[in-house]
């Protein structure tokens, strides 16, 4: 990005509008990446302490999210169909 911006100021022959692209381009990932460490690294949240009413909210919740989410499965059999030929 410092490349990019000293040929703005000393006057290359690289397109303007490129030179241009080139510091937004690198502004926007640097931006980006602070936002991702910042985020990542110090802005960590530690969770708040459980009450014993929230536990059982949680709790209850967490029963009727296991209730909700199963799966149905299907077996088919084949009919076995036999003759007793005496």
């Amino acid at each position: 990005m410092l490349l990019a911006a000293r040929t703005l100021y000393t006057g290359c022959e690289f397109p303007l509008w490129m030179q241009w692209g080139l510091v937004v381009y690198g502004s926007v990932i640097i931006a980006l990446f602070i936002n991702f460490y910042l985020h990542a690294y110090v802005l960590q949240h530690v969770p708040p302490p459980a009450s014993s009413t929230s536990a059982a909210v949680n709790h209850r919740n967490a029963k009727v999210s296991r209730t909700h989410t199963h799966t149905h499965t299907h077996t088919h059999t084949a009919a076995r169909f036999t003759t007793d030929s005496a």
